[in-house]
């Protein structure tokens, strides 16, 4: 890293403007556990067409890893790793990755419609149930390139409620996005129960039914029909009330004070005897209890409903 830094503080001191470093990334051949960059950089106030090559800088990301790092991820990692240079430089770099000239297709026309297309296609995959609209979009900064090869959104879309920016690349440049506003509304199928249920209680398909509400502004997890099983109520609940992900606990098999099964096996030998729980716990849990004929106390794991093994 010393080569290096002192690679780019030679080649900061050739410019008195921003300067502009193309990477491209590539795999090294040999050291299959990093991540090289073979980057050129073009700096401003030099003559044209000169450049200057710098070795290869590795990036803290393993090549399976790279295959799967988006563009705007690997650019994140860039500069938390270039940011002492930019600190003793006092300047700002800019990364923009290279790309082959070849290949090179403008993909889609720019357009409004086109970006809310691929918006509600992005945010459908965070939630397949749920109904998203999503309004006309205003204007907050930048603006659209006279000239541009490709245009994308940016990564993290699935949280988007309520007032929401959104930002647009073109050509994968990510310092300066257009800025657009809009206005998510969701709607998703939730539990709301009929009636008013006890805490410790688990819900069956009477006590509940499912409803379509609006969630924009919420900031619950809520849960579908799938999610509970195992589970009971930790809480009361009123009638109308929406089910929601702490409102629910793990199921206990065992409960402090109730009677159980105690389980004794040795071998082929298996013996069942009557006892008492002297802590509640769940499938897996060690708990301690009391054997009624003998009032002997031990530990035992819970096996199923009411029912533990010594």
């Amino acid at each position: 890293m010393i080569v290096v830094g002192i690679l780019f503080y030679s080649l900061f001191s050739l410019a008195a403007e921003t300067p502009a470093i193309y990477f491209k990334p590539k795999i090294h051949p040999v050291e299959l556990r990093v991540v090289y960059l073979r980057d050129v950089a073009e700096v401003k106030n030099i003559s044209a067409g000169i450049k200057r090559d710098i070795e290869e800088i590795p990036l803290a990301v393993s090549p399976d890893d790279f295959q799967k790092t988006s563009k705007h991820q690997l650019v994140k990692k860039l500069r938390e790793q270039l940011q002492p240079f930019e600190q003793s430089c006092q300047c700002q770099i800019q990364l923009i990755f290279a790309r082959d000239l070849v290949s090179e297709t403008i993909t889609a026309e720019f357009t409004l419609d086109e970006v809310k297309n691929r918006l509600q296609r992005s945010l459908q995959k965070t939630c397949e149930q749920c109904v998203y609209k999503i309004s006309d979009f205003s204007l907050l900064r930048g603006r659209i390139p006279e000239d541009y090869k490709n245009w994308d959104l940016q990564e993290d879309m699935g949280d988007l409620r309520g007032a929401s920016m959104l930002r647009i690349y073109f050509d994968q440049e990510v310092l300066n996005p257009l800025v657009l506003q809009t206005w998510v509304r969701v709607q998703r199928p939730v539990i709301v129960v009929n009636k008013i249920m006890e805490k410790g209680k688990t819900l069956n398909s009477a006590d509940y039914e499912v409803q379509m509400r609006d969630v924009t502004n919420e900031h619950k997890v809520f849960v579908d029909v799938a999610s509970l099983q195992g589970k009971e109520l930790k809480r009361s609940l009123n009638k109308s009330q929406v089910v929601t992900l702490d409102d629910l606990t793990d199921r206990l098999s065992v409960k402090i004070g109730e009677g159980i099964a105690i389980e004794i096996k040795n071998g082929a030998i298996s013996v069942e005897m009557a006892g008492v729980a002297l802590r509640s716990g769940k499938i897996g849990e060690r708990v301690p209890v009391r054997i009624t004929k003998t009032q002997k106390q031990i530990t035992a794991e819970i096996i199923g409903e009411s029912r533990v093994r010594l």
